[in-house]
């Protein structure tokens, strides 16, 4: 034991170099911790800030944009005073964003869809989805690898690189905004074409994005383009089929089982199954969001009334607590990482590119409205085609994808994609005053109709609304 005891008291010649096992084991869980705790503390201030923000009513500062102030001011603080360990613990991880942030958020955009509102403007949502996000991507890829020239000759972007860029910057985001909407009352039309382009937006950028990623390395020609979009029109039906057959067979298994004698297992059942759907959608090598999109829409049509009223309400309260929760903590990282220390920002080249997506908006929104106008009764006015054209922010979504970039381009388009991100997150701010002068809200419209596009804060007579209403 004498020996045992000199060996742990005896440094090797090279101590100053080596650190044992054990205690490096402790000083990485140590770390861990440090992390996980400061990001907690920043997660529930940031939730503190919100309440006071709705509470108070204030609608020209977005939520979103006051958890990104928070986190930029956390990453200053970190980098000033622990530059070593802040790379580490402001860098923005993209496979926990995607395997355990996104899908509560997008399953929570499907089984909160107002079905009805939804399928009245079904035909404008998917124009602006699928065509829009196209004409979109190819806008704004052109004028950004047309800006890149201006740069150093390492930088400049290959046009596969910048239709790349164009599709993951095409990816809107407006959770600001709609929020905005449910404050003031927004009218209904525009409320329910923002939120349905919204959450099929998403999955339609991810899927293109993934279809000309695959092409990165080859020369563009008129067959790769044909291929890039045969790929993307089977990936995105492929997807929305998975999705809606995994409900169905949630649905007949609920009916059968009489989950309903025990409500505490409902949600958290149906929640496992979202997380299946989309990680089988995902190996499968179709759209995980796609799929866990349609489960969620799915599963709320066809497995709804096989739960117990208790499961009901406890589904609309952790599925919404939890999209809640990973929509702050995707914010929140959004301002940690504005202080990476690999970024490569070119003021110049963001500006370029902000002023592209605005374009590439409006040469979606302002085309494709007036020919829906053509077959509308309810039609597209102008004032809604520029809050429309305004609501078109971007998200998280277009940062994660920016980080799975493999060229060598990725630092430069890592740093563009956080500048336009943030910054049009900001101008979601504009909305409130916007609809307002627009006459647009509520007041001025004469009050949301009883048919909205989602079911809003989610109260307990929205439960029983819906039953009711599907009942008769």
């Amino acid at each position: 034991m004498v020996g045992d005891d000199a060996r742990w008291r005896t440094p090797p010649p090279d101590s100053t170099t080596v650190t044992p096992t054990y205690l490096a084991t402790a000083m990485t869980e140590e770390t861990i911790d440090l992390q996980t705790g400061l990001l907690t503390l920043l997660v529930l201030v940031a939730y503190i800030v919100s309440y006071l923000l709705k509470a108070s009513a204030v609608t020209i500062v977005p939520p979103s944009g006051a958890v990104i102030v928070l986190g930029m001011l956390a990453g200053a603080l970190l980098r000033w005073t622990a530059p070593r360990a802040s790379a580490s613990m402001t860098e923005f991880n993209s496979s926990v964003f995607t395997t355990l942030l996104l899908p509560p958020l997008i399953f929570e955009s499907g089984f909160g869809l107002h079905a009805k509102a939804f399928f009245a403007n079904l035909g404008s949502i998917m124009t602006f989805a699928i065509p829009g996000t196209i004409i979109s991507t190819v806008v704004v890829g052109l004028f950004a690898w047309a800006a890149s020239f201006g740069l150093a000759a390492d930088k400049q972007l290959s046009i596969v690189e910048a239709l790349l860029f164009g599709s993951l910057i095409s990816a809107t985001d407006p959770v600001s905004t709609l929020a905005i909407f449910h404050t003031l009352d927004a009218d209904k039309t525009l409320d329910s074409l923002v939120f349905g382009e919204s959450v099929m937006n998403d999955a339609v950028a991810i899927v293109l994005f993934g279809a000309l990623l695959q092409y990165v390395d080859d020369p563009v020609t008129a067959g790769t383009l044909t291929l890039a979009f045969v790929q993307f029109v089977v990936v995105l039906v492929g997807s929305v089929v998975f999705g809606t057959l995994a409900a169905i067979a949630l649905a007949f298994g609920t009916k059968h089982a009489r989950l309903y004698l025990f409500p505490t297992m409902e949600a958290t059942i149906l929640l496992l199954t979202a997380f299946a759907t989309y990680l089988l959608a995902g190996a499968s090598q179709l759209s995980g969001i796609t799929a866990v999109f349609a489960f969620g829409a799915s599963v709320r049509h066809y497995a709804w009334y096989n739960l117990s009223s208790k499961g009901q309400e406890g589904c609309i309260f952790m599925f919404r607590s939890l999209a809640e929760l990973a929509e702050t903590v995707i914010f929140a990282y959004l301002g940690l990482s504005a202080f990476t220390f690999e970024r490569a920002y070119e003021p110049i080249f963001i500006v370029a590119c902000f002023m592209a997506c605005l374009i590439g908006r409006a040469a979606n929104v302002v085309p494709l409205s007036a020919a829906l106008n053509c077959g509308r009764k309810t039609k597209i006015t102008p004032a809604m085609q520029m809050v429309m054209w305004a609501a078109g922010l971007r998200g998280a979504v277009s940062y994660a994808l920016a980080l799975t970039l493999p060229t060598s381009s990725r630092p430069l388009l890592v740093a563009t994609t956080h500048g336009v991100v943030v910054a049009t997150i900001f101008t979601g701010g504009t909305m409130g005053p916007l609809l307002k002068l627009l006459g647009l809200n509520g007041s001025a419209a004469g009050g949301r109709p009883a048919s909205s596009p989602r079911d809003g804060d989610y109260e307990m007579h929205d439960v029983a609304e819906h039953n009711s209403a599907s009942r008769n």
